[in-house]
């Protein structure tokens, strides 16, 4: 398994459309994309995309836990991100083997089927 970098995924993006954009375009289209994302959570809707996923802040209430000799300390309410995946990436990762795990994400989605996009 490797982290797949902003470029390389700006990369992926640009061989699945046959380099029909510049990428210098993709490059900020995604992150203005990625800003909406943040402004979305930052207004405490959810963002989904069906099929693939959902992404919504999640409040956690107040909490105190021991730490180690330093007597008690609180964590603070406060709200984190979760991100809960839908059945197509939930598939992807059912498919994912051992042996193709070293393969990338391109030799995984060749056998995927495009036809259920909405």
């Amino acid at each position: 398994m490797e982290t797949i970098s902003r470029q390389e995924f700006i990369d992926m993006v640009a061989a699945k459309s046959n380099n029909r954009y510049p990428k210098i375009d993709l490059y900020y289209i995604i992150r203005d994309a990625f800003w909406c994302l943040e402004d979305i959570l930052r207004d405490g809707n959810r963002f989904e995309v069906k099929g693939i996923l959902g992404i919504y802040p999640e409040y956690i209430e107040e909490r105190q836990y021991n730490n180690f000799n330093k007597g008690k300390a609180t964590v603070p309410p406060h709200y984190k991100p979760v991100i809960k995946p839908y059945s197509r990436l939930k598939r992807a990762c059912e498919e994912l083997t051992e042996e193709r795990l070293g393969e990338g994400l391109n030799e995984a989605e060749e056998d995927f089927d495009y036809s259920e996009e909405e």
